[in-house]
């Protein structure tokens, strides 16, 4: 389990490696960590069992991950599971008895409450969706709304924006995680925004 701001790298005891973002858990048994539970958002980086074909799964509120050996994100915020496949192939088995193949590059995002697939779509910066498990969020042409979901997601601070403007500001660029405050600042810096903390709100103004 991690806290807010923290990201805790995992070896498994089949060798598979995970990364596991802020506010997030991962769950197994003692005797089989090839099926795990996920709460939150985690990097994986399936180790393959060429003499038996093993498979790996994760499980999340919406969805299963049936996997032999690959790399993929999982991300279940927000009400909803979204997952991002890097290399390799994967089966996704849905709520709702639907199987979907994914290849690489493949992004689907999926909701069991709304029994419907959100988000179907090919990736071509796949960064863009893993660059949090090195310590920086990647934005390309993203809205401040969205930027700040990330950030909301991360910290667990309440986001209010004081205009409408600075809603739809695009960022583009990098921004470091694993600090608050260099993170608001840099933030700042690119769509000239002034970012106050109040509490567990962050208040944005337009500069």
């Amino acid at each position: 389990k991690t806290n807010y701001g923290e990201i805790l790298n995992l070896k498994l005891q089949d060798g598979s490696t995970v990364a596991l973002n802020s506010n997030s858990s991962l769950t197994y048994y003692k005797n089989d960590s090839r099926k795990v539970w996920l709460d939150g958002e985690a990097f994986f980086q399936v180790d393959k069992k060429i003499v038996t074909n093993a498979k790996f799964w994760v499980v999340t509120e919406d969805l299963s991950v049936e996997v032999f050996g690959t790399s993929f994100n999982v991300n279940t915020k927000k009400k909803k599971t979204d997952v991002f496949l890097e290399e390799g192939n994967i089966w996704l088995k849905l709520k709702n008895g639907v199987d979907k193949k994914m290849i690489p590059g493949n992004y689907i995002s999926y909701s069991s409450k709304k029994n419907k697939i959100l988000e179907d779509k090919n990736i071509f910066n796949p960064i863009v969706k893993t660059s949090w498990k090195d310590g920086s969020l990647l934005f390309e042409n993203l809205s401040l709304t969205k930027a700040m979901e990330k950030i909301e997601e991360t910290y667990g601070y309440s986001i209010v924006f004081k205009d409408d403007e600075s809603k739809n500001t695009l960022i583009t660029g990098a921004v470091p995680i694993t600090n608050i405050d260099i993170c608001l600042k840099a933030i700042e810096k690119s769509v000239d925004v002034i970012i106050l903390k109040e509490g567990n709100n962050l208040i944005i103004n337009k500069k």
